[in-house]
């Protein structure tokens, strides 16, 4: 057999072996992603106002978002570095706690219900009769242990309106705009803190909110 005809055999061999490595290799990324989603974080409590799960296929927890329970002495959370056994690595839940869809935002999550009054969504924009008088800022702060090293999705602000509802009408009589200042733990190794927001250390860009 010439060199020709062997580097000819070679050169076939490879074209049929590298698309069955290629499609092997993705087939395992595929496999182990598949532990990191929503579904597989199934334990899960509340611990000093914040929604923690952990997963046992990839060992590790999530921070999904906090809870205020309408408080006002009380705006502060802190995120912790482990909960379940496991490292606390994400902030905001990877897909829909226990479903499949779009991950669900790291958020502070107003309570139903402040003074009376009952919530009926929030807004991407500034409506007509929200004023001065009538908006009430709520500041809080978030805590971010040395461990998280991942964001699927971050809520930093956010305008609720609440009123009351009565013969079919919705009557909004307060807002309340939500902002989040975020204190990183200086022994986090992926991001760091600044004046409220949150920074990626390997490059400096500030962590895009939504």
């Amino acid at each position: 057999m010439g060199m020709k005809e062997k580097f000819t055999n070679a050169k076939f061999r490879a074209l049929i072996i590298c698309p069955f490595l290629l499609i092997l290799i993705c087939l395992l990324t595929f496999l182990s992603s598949c532990k990191d989603i929503g579904s597989n974080y199934k334990n899960y409590s509340t611990v000093n106002g914040v929604f923690l799960m952990s997963n046992d296929k990839v060992k590790k927890s999530l921070a999904a978002y906090c809870e205020w329970d309408g408080d006002a002495s009380n705006r502060e959370f802190t995120v912790p570095d482990e909960y379940g056994g496991y490292k606390v690595k994400c902030l905001g839940a990877k897909g829909n706690p226990g479903f499949s869809g779009k991950p669900s935002p790291f958020s502070v999550q107003l309570p139903y219900e402040i003074d009376g009054l009952r919530v009926f969504g929030s807004y991407s924009f500034v409506p007509d009769d929200c004023t001065s008088a009538n908006t009430f800022d709520l500041r809080f702060t978030v805590n971010i242990g040395k461990n998280v090293s991942e964001i699927m999705w971050i809520r930093k602000s956010a305008l609720y309106a609440y009123g009351t509802y009565s013969n079919g009408q919705e009557n909004i009589l307060k807002y309340y705009n939500m902002d989040i200042y975020f204190n990183v733990d200086g022994e986090n190794k992926t991001f760091y803190s600044q004046g409220g927001d949150m920074y990626y250390r390997s490059n400096g860009e500030k962590v895009s909110y939504c």
